[in-house]
């Protein structure tokens, strides 16, 4: 009895007291967002029964129930307004009338959402012998609830487990030990966590920016009020208005930063202020001073002359202005000062496009200016930048004001207008790069991976290899060429310079249709339809090679790209990967000698020279068992180990570059990780150029590995943050770089330096040749293999590594005593 009697007396006080602040609440929520000022939720009540709780509401309305029961921290329902109240508390103080009308109590456990209630344990259902609170003990440690739940949970789950059992037990020790004392403490601390909790520490570091334009705009109130009063009474303030002073400002101070937070001034992010946000500054002011004029005369300051708010009108709608743009320009010289290596750069085409690239452009370089061939757009201005010369200025521009890069961004420029700027901005020395939106075309975007890919063949230092076209030519007209595996952008550029070498047929052989039916289509664009043949894979592979050997104009080449040169992290099969690099090349050459055939090229990996893995060591002993000669035959083998290449799917560079389209962390194997890179375009010509010095020293050497002139070895963490540079980002800022510090997939550390005894130079400067005498007999070889296709059927993989490494340790042993005799000779 002495508990509702205390309810009703605080209550209805209460509710006389806080009536005026309701008024101005529901004002300020009408004007924030449509929908009912109050929000009424079903909730279970003293002995189990429903009532309706009222709220301030806080979210936006919807005709049914959207997303979760509880509302996380930065739940996207809630409106702008409705966060303050949130966050203070305020929208839980229309709940003053069901204490008046017997519902709740000041204090006990919070109701609760029915479909929560039932999930209630059997021994918690006690809290239901007695009323709801509007303040309690769970409410206390659980001030700022919405802060607990990570992100992409399932909320009510997360609160059911984790949040829902220490509410019951606070709750539960509450109910069995009521005193009147416990209320009044209850009530205290409530107050206590309303005023103090209301910004927590997370809270102000998130919102520090918002928070200080916040305190500047409280001290522009005050100065702007002062002013106008100074203003309106030319320095000598009547003493019965200044009795007024503080009153007033109170309400003022009130309404305008009320205002403030309902038309979103402090939620913009400082640096993206623009003309819109000084608009919503006069609509907030506008407003807060209409609202300003009415409470006065509802609270009896009649007398207050109305003029001075039109001053203050006047005066803070410039004082937040100009605090706003001050604030801008000052955070804009201050990370120009702390940012000062920014690169300076030009912007080609002065259109829209070059618009939007300035707009993406001027927070993460300093942009000199555009460039445009218009005569018309010259000495004209996009936003802040003048349009200062065109294409044929660069060199000029470069040098005056240290261009780092232009920026190309106009639309539908052909490619020898494309071509040309690239041209000249090489002879400036000056990088490039080509904007590109989701909008643009295909074209557009395929030619911005194109300029990227040729820049980072700059970076790595990819050598080229020149092709003599009339030499080469002698050595493929028509011959008839078989390509097993082609279906890459190695296969590709290969048939590309094949073309003009007016081969015979060309026979294609890949495992996958979708593949070899996009390789096959993409030739046709640079060779005739009846010089292309696609054959599908079947397995054993020497099936189809058969086929195509024993038929009408067979290959008297074979170049097999369809080796394993990395681990993978999906397939670490041993059975395929000794099937693909010992058996299938093992075979081709088989097969080849059988018809008289010319030339088998395997393509190997520059890590089966000193090989730190499975796939590099099976590699090995494939280079090894080609390299056995079986008297009588004239067909001859050889190898080229190719480099990482730049364009690879898959590759590394591809990684990185994927990495940073997904916006995520760059992920790298190792910080001291090296390698050598090479072009698409770079490979195919050096294979080609290998398959032409094969083919002159058969007659005299059976059988050589060639390797390109290594140099230019490229750490990777430097290419990365050259790649993410040419993104437009920040490699310290706006992405992280990580490391997996592991060596389980591909040692980081490539150790391809060759002995220098084993290294020949060829007709070729860049193409060099290992020649050593053969370290297997074939009666040795021909064991080997078929223990190994033995295991393979048998689908032994423990004894297929195992004997893997067995013939490694033979072979190195054999190369140690090798070594051994050339260094005593």
């Amino acid at each position: 009895m002495v508990k509702r009697g205390f309810d009703i007396i605080l209550s209805f006080i209460g509710l006389i007291f806080l009536f005026p602040f309701f008024i101005i609440i529901a004002i300020l929520i009408k004007l924030d967002s449509r929908g009912p000022v109050f929000y009424l939720c079903d909730r279970i009540g003293k002995g189990g029964k429903a009532f309706r709780m009222y709220k301030f509401r806080t979210m936006i309305e919807t005709p049914v129930q959207v997303g979760a029961i509880v509302s996380p921290r930065g739940d996207v329902r809630v409106t702008n307004f409705g966060r303050i109240l949130r966050r203070t508390k305020l929208n839980e103080l229309p709940q003053l009338f069901n204490i008046l009308q017997g519902e709740m109590s000041w204090v006990g456990p919070r109701p609760e959402d029915p479909d929560l209630a039932e999930l209630y344990p059997q021994e918690a259902r006690v809290l239901f012998s007695v009323k709801p609170g509007l303040v309690g003990p769970a409410q206390t440690v659980y001030r700022n609830e919405e802060d607990l739940y990570p992100e992409g949970v399932n909320h009510a789950d997360y609160y059911i487990k984790h949040i829902l059992p220490d509410k019951l037990a606070l709750d539960l020790e509450y109910v069995a030990h009521p005193t009147l004392f416990k209320d009044f403490k209850y009530i205290l601390l409530a107050f206590k966590e309303t005023i103090f909790g209301a910004i927590s520490r997370r809270h102000f570091f998130e919102n520090r920016s918002q928070i200080y334009l916040f305190s500047l705009d409280i001290l522009a109130t005050f100065i702007s009020y002062l002013l106008a009063m100074q203003l309106r009474f030319e320095g000598s303030i009547p003493p019965d208005v200044w009795t007024m002073f503080f009153g007033v400002f109170y309400i003022l101070l009130f309404f305008r930063i009320s205002c403030s937070i309902c038309f979103g001034l402090y939620g913009v992010l400082i640096r993206y202020l623009n003309v819109y946000n000084y608009i919503s500054v006069g609509k907030a002011v506008t407003v807060g001073s209409i609202l300003t004029v009415a409470a006065l005369y509802l609270v009896g300051y009649r007398s207050f002359p109305r003029s001075i708010l039109i001053i203050d009108w006047l005066c803070i709608n410039t004082f937040m202005i100009v605090t706003r743009v001050s604030i801008k320009l000052l955070r804009e010289k201050f990370y120009q000062e702390k940012n000062h290596k920014k690169r300076h750069v030009l912007v080609y085409g002065a259109g829209d496009k070059g618009n939007l690239a300035a707009t993406h452009l001027k927070d993460h370089a300093s942009i000199i200016g555009f460039l445009d061939d218009e005569r018309s757009k010259r000495n004209k201005k996009i936003q802040q930048y003048r349009v200062i010369g065109g294409r044929y200025d660069i060199e000029v521009l470069s040098k005056i004001y240290h261009i780092d890069e232009v920026i190309i961004a106009i639309s539908d420029l052909d490619d020898l207008n494309l071509s040309h700027i690239i041209s000249l901005c090489n002879k400036a020395s000056v990088k490039y790069s080509i904007f590109t939106t989701p909008i643009d075309s295909f074209a557009d975007r395929m030619r911005e991976d194109y300029i990227r890919t040729r820049k980072i063949a700059q970076w790595v230092g990819s050598q080229d290899f020149q092709l003599d076209m009339a030499q080469v030519e002698q050595k493929f007209r028509e011959k008839g060429i078989l390509l097993i595996g082609p279906s890459s952008v190695l296969g590709l550029e290969l048939l590309k310079y094949l073309a003009p070498l007016n081969p015979g047929q060309i026979a294609i052989l890949d495992r996958y249709e979708s593949y070899l039916n996009e390789t096959f289509m993409r030739a046709l664009a640079f060779l005739p339809k009846e010089m292309v043949r696609p054959y599908l894979s079947s397995d054993p592979m020497h099936r189809a090679v058969g086929k195509i050997l024993l038929g009408p104009n067979p290959p008297e080449m074979i170049f097999y790209m369809g080796t394993r040169k990395y681990l993978s992290s999906i397939d670490l099969d041993p059975l395929s990967i000794v099937k693909d690099n010992i058996l299938n090349s093992w075979d081709l050459l088989q097969m080849l000698r059988s018809i008289d055939g010319q030339l088998l090229l395997m393509v190997s990996s520059i890590g089966a020279a000193h090989p730190a893995n499975f796939v590099q060591a099976t590699l090995r002993l494939a280079e090894h068992y080609l390299q056995v000669h079986e008297k009588g035959s004239n067909t001859s083998s050889a190898v080229v180990r190719l480099l990482d290449l730049v364009e690879n799917r898959g590759s590394i560079l591809d990684r990185i570059q994927q990495q940073i389209r997904d916006g995520g962390k760059i992920i790298l194997n190792h910080p001291a990780e090296e390698r050598y890179f090479f072009t698409a375009s770079s490979a195919a010509k050096f294979i080609l150029l290998t398959a032409s010095l094969a083919f002159d020293e058969r007659n005299e050497i059976n059988y050589g590995i060639y390797i390109p002139a290594l140099n230019g070895k490229v750490k990777i963490v430097d290419l990365a943050r050259l790649i993410i540079q040419d993104y437009g980002l920040d490699p310290d800022k706006d992405l992280e770089i990580e490391y997996i510090a592991s060596d389980s997939l591909e040692e980081w550390k490539e150790s391809i330096e060759l002995d220098v005894e084993g290294v020949q130079d060829t007709a070729y400067d860049h193409i060099k040749r290992i020649i050593s005498p053969s370290l297997l007999a074939h009666e040795e070889v021909v064991e080997d293999i078929e223990t190994f296709r033995k295991l393979v059927a048998g689908k032994d993989r423990e004894a297929l590594i195992k004997k893997v490494g067995e013939v490694m340790n033979r072979i190195r042993a054999v190369e140690q005593d090798e070594k051994s005799r050339l260094i005593a000779v």
